[in-house]
C-alpha cells in the first residue's frame, strides 16, 4: 500500500507542469546534489535550461562531485542557482550557472519563446515574450539588467 504522499504524488501526475517534471527527474538524477530542503521556484518556460544545466555540470565535474543546491529561483528576471561547492568546483561550475542565467534571461519564463526584459506597472520584473508580456500588462524594461 501506498504512503498518502506517494497516492498524492501518482494522482496529481497529469497535473504536472514542466518545472515539476524536471525537478522530479533532477531529484532522482542527482540526489546528493539536491536534498528535500532544496528549493525549486522555476518558471515552465526555463525547465529545459535548467535540465541542460544540471547535464552541463554533470559532464564537467561528474555526477558524484559534492555539490549541494540549496534553491534555484527566478531572482530579478533571471536563474538564481545558490549552491555550495569546494573553491575548485565552484570556479568550474559558476561559468555554467551564469551561462543559464543569460538563457533565462533570453527565454519567456511562461511559453520558453524568446522573450526580453520586462516590467509592469507595478515594478514587478520578468522575461517574456511580446505575447505573454502584453497578456500580463509588462512593458519593456528601461532599466539594463548589468
Amino acid at each position: 500500500m501506498l504512503e498518502d504522499d506517494e497516492q498524492h504524488e501518482d494522482a496529481d501526475e497529469g497535473c504536472l507542469g514542466p518545472m515539476d517534471l524536471a525537478e522530479r527527474a533532477l531529484r532522482e538524477r542527482f540526489p546528493n546534489w539536491l536534498t528535500r530542503g532544496s528549493i525549486f521556484v522555476v518558471p515552465d518556460g526555463w525547465a529545459l535550461i535548467v535540465l541542460d544545466l544540471f547535464d552541463a555540470i554533470a559532464a564537467k565535474v561528474g555526477k558524484d562531485a559534492d555539490i549541494w543546491v540549496g534553491a534555484i529561483k527566478t531572482q530579478f528576471a533571471g536563474l538564481g542557482v545558490a549552491y555550495h561547492a569546494q573553491d575548485a568546483l565552484r570556479d568550474r561550475i559558476q561559468p555554467l550557472v551564469a551561462q543559464a542565467d543569460e538563457a533565462a534571461r533570453r527565454t519567456c519564463e511562461i511559453c520558453a519563446a524568446p522573450g526580453r526584459y520586462s516590467v509592469d506597472g507595478r515594478g514587478s520584473y520578468a522575461t517574456m515574450c511580446a505575447v505573454h508580456c502584453e497578456e500580463h500588462g509588462f512593458g519593456v524594461a528601461a532599466l539594463s539588467r548589468h
